[in-house]
């Protein structure tokens, strides 16, 4: 909140070799386009690639249709430069040492019916950006609240199934070993299985 100045609000931090080259700038261009597409809640992309007038004093860079940049090197070239010594933006959109620059999209719910909930929201605007191809020296990373809750949610799910996987195989063995009849195991597992399944059966209904 003291950086970005709200919590409601959802980002990706871009790391390349430069994010000022040609190749990240369209980069940048393509991840704000996708979260515009795919993302109703986006009340705005903010980013160096979508630097507008108002920030810049002039014009900022200019893409095709196909997401192409269309400025020349030398206008490219300038507004990098424009950009570069703007004191506030260095270190706040782009790490000074030009490896690094967020991609920041305020969220509106103005007009939406039901607002979804934050995993919900985690997850569209994860698998948004999970979606975006990157070249081998790129690296995207979905940022924000909603989006760490999506992750928290969805790795603890996956490290709770292997936990009870282990369990279960260790449980069998040791059935096996302490029991040998197989009407004591079959009654033993069928325990262990109906016993949460029934407690997280009655919770969940």
């Amino acid at each position: 909140e003291e950086i970005f100045g709200k919590t409601n609000f959802i980002g990706v931090l871009f790391e390349s070799d430069d994010v000022f080259s040609r190749e990240s700038l369209e980069k940048l261009n393509e991840i704000g386009d996708s979260i515009e597409a795919h993302i109703p809640y986006a009340e705005s992309i903010y980013s160096i690639a979508n630097l507008a007038y108002r920030e810049l004093g002039r014009n900022g860079y200019e893409f095709g249709m196909e997401g192409l940049l269309i400025s020349s090197p030398l206008e490219q070239e300038s507004i990098s430069s424009c950009i570069v010594d703007d004191p506030s933006l260095s270190g706040f959109l782009f790490s000074e040492s030009r490896k690094e620059a967020w991609i920041m999209v305020p969220l509106s719910f103005d007009g939406v019916e039901e607002i979804p909930n934050e995993f919900e929201l985690g997850e569209l605007v994860y698998a948004t950006v999970s979606s975006i191809e990157s070249d081998q020296d790129m690296i995207i990373t979905a940022v924000g609240s909603s989006v760490y809750a999506h992750r928290k949610k969805a790795e603890m799910l996956s490290d709770l199934s292997k936990i009870m996987t282990l369990g279960a195989v260790i449980a069998l063995i040791l059935c096996i070993i302490i029991f040998r009849r197989w009407q004591a195991i079959l009654a033993t597992l069928a325990l262990i299985f109906l016993a949460p399944a029934m407690v997280f059966g009655a919770l969940g209904w």
